[in-house]
C-alpha cells in the first residue's frame, strides 16, 4: 500500500516538473519571438545607434588667385605615416594596446632612419579618444622615407600612408600679409548634427585666409564608422559627400606686387598700388615680409620665436596696421575746403621762405631755400608745405574738418 502510494506522488511530480519544463519552454520561445520577430526592428536601430559613429570631413578649401588667373593660394598634398590602433590590439586592458603602438613607433623610427614625433602620451590619448582613426605618427613625410617605408611596409601591419591636403603657398613670400595664411582645427558642426569624431579642417589666422574664411571653406561631408564594444572599427561607409569652398580671385596683381615688393626690399616700409579709375587695389606691401609656408599647419618653435622677436616685425602689415601723418596726401582736402570757402582766392600767394613758423613750431618746406611767393595751383604742383600750413592756418580746422567728413575720411 505504501509503496503504490509512493509511486502516486513520484508520478505527480514528474507530471508537475514537466509541466514545468514546458512552460518554461513556451516562455522562452515567446520571447525569443518579441525580440527576433516582433521587436527586431526596434532592437536593430538600437543596435546601429550604440555602434555606428559619425566621422566629420571637412571639404576642400578654396584657392586664391590674381586679377590674372596666377594662383596665391591652393592646396597640396600632405603624406603622413598613420597607425590604425585595431590591427595592433592586445588581449587585456588598454595599456598592453598602447605599449604594442609604442614599441612599434620606435622599431619603425629606425627602419625609416627619423626620429619619432609623437608621445606616448599622445599615443594613450589618441586610443582612449579616437580609436577608430588614423594615428598620424609622422606628418608631410619626405619623398625618400616613403620610399624606406614602401620597402619595410609588409613588416608593419595596421600602418599606411594617410593624405591630407595641406595649404600652400606658391609665390612664397609675394602678397604674404594681403593673402595670410592658415591653422588647422575642428571643423564647425552643422546644426542638429551628431559628430562622435573629426578630421582637423584648415581656418584662415590671418590676411584674406582669415577675413574670407567663410567663403574659402567648404561644407562639411560625413563618414560612418562601425565599432565593436570596446570601440575598435570593424567597417566603413561614405555618408554626405563634402562640398569644396568658392575660390577667392583679388585685384591684385602679381607682376606690380612683385615690382612694389622689389622697390620696398631692405626697407621697413609700406606701399600701396591704386587703380585711379576705380579704386581697385593693384599691389599692397609691407616691408620685411614672411613665408606664409613656414607657418602651415603650425610653425616650429624656432621659426615663431624668431618671426615674433625680429625688430623689424615682419608679421605686422604696415600697409593697414601702421598709423602715419597723412602727409601731402592730405593737401587736396585742404585745397577744396579753401575752395569752397569763403573769401578765398586760388590767385592769392604767399612768400615761402623754407620753414612754416607758428608758435615754437617749425615746420620746413622740401625746398630749403623756399618756393617765394606761391599761389594754390603752384603750390600744389610744388607740394609746398609752407603754404598749405598758412592755407590751414587761414580757413580754419572746421573747413577742413567738414570737408574730410564729406570725403568720408575716418578719424
Amino acid at each position: 500500500m505504501d509503496y503504490c502510494g509512493q509511486k502516486l506522488t513520484d508520478s505527480w511530480r514528474i507530471a508537475v516538473l514537466t509541466l514545468v519544463i514546458t512552460a518554461g519552454l513556451a516562455f522562452l520561445a515567446s520571447s525569443l519571438y518579441q525580440v527576433q520577430v516582433v521587436q527586431f526592428s526596434e532592437f536593430a536601430r538600437d543596435q546601429v545607434r550604440q555602434s555606428v559613429r559619425y566621422v566629420q570631413v571637412p571639404g576642400p578649401r578654396g584657392k586664391v588667385f590674381d586679377r590674372n588667373g596666377v594662383c596665391l593660394a591652393e592646396n597640396r598634398p600632405s603624406y603622413c605615416i598613420a597607425y590604425y590602433v585595431e590591427e595592433l590590439r592586445k588581449r587585456g586592458n588598454w595599456a598592453r594596446t598602447i605599449d604594442a603602438v609604442d614599441a612599434d613607433i620606435d622599431r619603425l623610427a629606425a627602419v625609416l632612419g627619423i626620429p619619432r614625433e609623437i608621445t606616448k602620451e599622445r599615443v594613450a590619448q589618441h586610443v582612449m579618444q579616437s580609436l577608430p582613426m588614423p594615428l598620424l605618427a609622422w606628418r608631410d613625410v619626405e619623398p625618400v622615407t616613403l620610399a624606406r617605408w614602401a620597402e619595410a611596409a609588409d613588416a608593419f601591419p595596421g600602418v599606411d600612408v594617410y593624405v591630407q591636403p595641406e595649404r600652400f603657398y606658391p609665390q612664397g613670400s609675394l602678397a604674404a600679409h594681403v593673402v595670410g595664411y592658415v591653422g588647422r582645427d575642428r571643423p564647425q558642426s552643422r546644426p542638429g548634427e551628431k559628430v562622435h569624431f573629426y578630421l582637423p579642417e584648415m581656418f584662415g589666422k590671418a590676411g584674406l585666409e582669415r577675413q574670407y574664411n567663410a567663403v574659402l571653406t567648404g561644407v562639411s561631408g560625413s563618414q560612418m564608422i562601425r565599432v565593436d564594444a570596446r570601440g575598435y572599427k570593424h567597417a566603413v561607409w561614405e555618408g554626405s559627400p563634402a562640398v569644396p569652398g568658392q575660390d577667392l580671385r583679388l585685384t591684385l596683381d602679381v607682376k606690380v606686387q612683385r615690382t612694389l615688393e622689389k622697390a620696398l626690399r631692405g626697407w621697413r616700409a609700406a606701399g600701396v598700388v591704386v587703380d585711379p579709375r576705380n579704386g581697385e587695389i593693384l599691389a599692397m606691401a609691407s616691408s620685411p615680409a614672411y613665408d606664409p609656408n613656414l607657418l602651415v599647419p603650425s610653425p616650429t618653435a624656432g621659426v615663431w620665436n624668431r618671426l615674433n622677436t625680429d625688430e623689424a616685425l615682419p608679421l605686422f602689415n604696415r600697409a593697414v596696421q601702421g598709423r602715419y601723418a597723412p602727409g601731402s596726401t592730405f593737401k587736396p582736402v585742404t585745397a577744396m575746403a579753401a575752395l569752397l570757402h569763403d573769401g578765398f582766392s586760388p590767385d592769392e600767394t604767399y612768400t615761402c621762405n623754407g620753414t612754416f613758423v607758428m608758435g615754437t613750431m617749425r615746420l620746413r618746406c622740401w625746398n630749403t631755400y623756399g618756393h617765394g611767393p606761391i599761389a594754390l595751383r603752384k603750390a600744389i604742383e610744388q607740394s609746398c608745405n609752407a603754404y598749405f600750413c598758412h592755407l590751414g592756418q587761414t580757413i580754419g580746422y572746421d573747413a577742413i574738418y567738414e570737408r574730410r567728413t564729406r570725403w568720408g575720411w575716418a578719424r
